[in-house]
């Protein structure tokens, strides 16, 4: 996913991109679907993507320095 131009916006939005609505839980989005998910649900805040992204940003591909 990193070698795509548009990483970060997927990496802050995945909780809105399928699948990822059936099983991310976020305040003020609601539930995509009452179909039973097929990984277990989890809540995350907009705060704990930002700081997730800010973290996956200082990581390296393989083969990188």
């Amino acid at each position: 996913m990193v070698k795509a131009d548009d990483w970060r916006e997927r990496f802050d939005s995945f909780y809105a991109r399928r699948p990822h609505p059936v099983f991310v839980r976020m305040a003020g989005y609601d539930k995509w679907s009452d179909a039973d998910p097929y990984y277990p649900p989890f809540t995350i805040t907009v705060e704990e993507i930002k700081l997730i992204s800010i973290y996956v940003a200082t990581l390296s591909l393989p083969g990188e320095k």
